[in-house]
């Protein structure tokens, strides 16, 4: 079970202790209600399904061989993929992807956990889009990051 909120952001500072990786993924079944995902964070391959939307959604992921995911990465390199920087700070994830955009994540155990979530200092929410479908990682793939007026926070990490 995930059960999360999704925040478009913005970073105010980057501490320097901020764990990064970097994560690629790609959507290699995409339906309305249902996902399947391989994803290549830091040196580890995952292969994921999620089903349902909005706030709570069923999942599912193993870790698989990097044999078998380069090989499922090649095989479907012509699906839509994402690829974004995540930043980890207080339980939230931060990612922030190619055109700067920063999106905020914060996950609990039940819904109610999320209902007076606190943000990290260092960052600002500027607009939830937990029940946007346009925002799902997904979406970004096949379609790119919707317009919105934050976009420059991806330069930040670079320095």
């Amino acid at each position: 079970m995930e059960i999360e909120r999704k925040f478009i952001a913005e970073i105010i500072d980057i501490p320097l202790f901020w764990p990064v990786d970097v994560i690629e993924q790609w959507y290699l079944i995409d339906e309305q209600y249902r996902e399947v995902r391989l994803r290549f964070k830091g040196n580890r391959w995952f292969l994921t399904e999620k089903q349902g939307s909005g706030m709570v959604r069923e999942e599912t992921e193993e870790e698989i061989s990097p044999f078998v995911g380069k090989t499922l990465s090649l095989v479907f390199m012509d699906k839509p993929s994402v690829l974004k920087r995540r930043c980890y700070v207080e339980g939230w994830e931060i990612d922030i992807y190619e055109d700067n955009t920063v999106v905020a994540e914060i996950e609990g155990k039940t819904a109610e956990d999320l209902d007076n979530v606190k943000c990290p200092k260092h960052i600002r929410l500027i607009q939830e889009v937990t029940d946007d479908p346009r925002w799902k990682n997904k979406s970004i793939a096949k379609y790119g990051i919707p317009e919105h007026s934050n976009k420059r926070q991806f330069e930040l990490l670079k320095k």
